[in-house]
């Protein structure tokens, strides 16, 4: 669930965000990831 939910914004900010908005959200991510 959290997986695909994951996927289809990383897809998302890959056509619509600026590479620097895409690493923060990524290791953003990766730490909520590690939290849980």
């Amino acid at each position: 669930m959290i997986a695909s939910f994951v996927t289809q914004i990383s897809s998302y900010l890959n056509v619509n965000a600026d590479e620097e908005t895409q690493a923060l959200f990524k290791s953003g991510l990766d730490n909520l990831l590690t939290a849980l």
